[in-house]
């Protein structure tokens, strides 16, 4: 005979996750968005994912994160990275007085650290650009050559990074309702835009001498 539930658990059970969702709508934090859906892929029993060609069509469904694109789309997709990327990578250790052949290794480095810790599981990480006008204040850079009061700024930098990882670890054990109601897609996307397009004409002014100069252009 197939056993019966205890109703008074079942009941105590539905009575919990009410004070659950209670406590997490009262905090603020949206309950549906940390209850994701079963996805096969992720719970292999491997650290990666399992990876599955892409098929639906570019224009109207989404990548998934486990999804690999053909290798045009794929090529295409690059160059339009490195694009996006080269602002941030190379014009920002510029403003700052860095090294950017220092900070394009730094950067290859941490992405494969990256995506080795995150299991393949987070598409990208963003480079923040918040940092430019801190370091001209505090080491008073003149905008030209190397930076030689960096140290007076790497302090704070690191400061930030830990703020950063603690930050991290709250998403982790509260979700991401919070963040999401706090800055939607629509806000973060516009800002993204605004800094892109503001800094695209420095970028091109910056490295267009050093373009020339190597050969790379006409």
């Amino acid at each position: 005979m197939p056993s019966q539930k205890d109703p008074s658990s079942a009941s105590d059970n539905s009575a919990q996750d009410l004070s659950t969702q209670n406590a997490l709508e009262s905090a603020g934090i949206d309950s549906a968005a940390i209850n994701y859906p079963h996805n096969p892929d992720f719970e292999n029993g491997r650290w990666f994912p399992t990876w599955r060609p892409y098929k639906g069509d570019l224009d109207r469904d989404p990548v998934g994160i486990n999804d690999y694109l053909p290798p045009s789309k794929s090529v295409l997709l690059g160059i339009q990275h490195t694009f996006a990327m080269f602002g941030a990578t190379v014009l920002a250790p510029l403003l700052m007085g860095f090294d950017p052949n220092l900070a394009i290794l730094m950067s290859g480095i941490c992405t494969v650290m990256f995506f080795m810790i995150t299991g393949g599981r987070m598409p990208s990480y963003l480079i923040k650009l918040c940092f430019i006008g801190p370091v001209i204040a505090v080491t008073a850079y003149a905008g030209a050559g190397f930076n030689d009061n960096l140290n007076v700024a790497l302090g704070g930098i690191m400061a930030c990074g830990i703020i950063y990882a603690l930050i991290g670890l709250l998403v982790m054990k509260t979700g991401t309702g919070w963040i999401e109601r706090l800055m939607p897609p629509i806000v973060t996307g516009a800002i993204v835009m605004i800094i892109g397009l503001n800094l695209a004409p420095v970028t091109i002014q910056a490295c267009l001498p050093i373009s020339l100069m190597l050969g790379w252009l006409p």
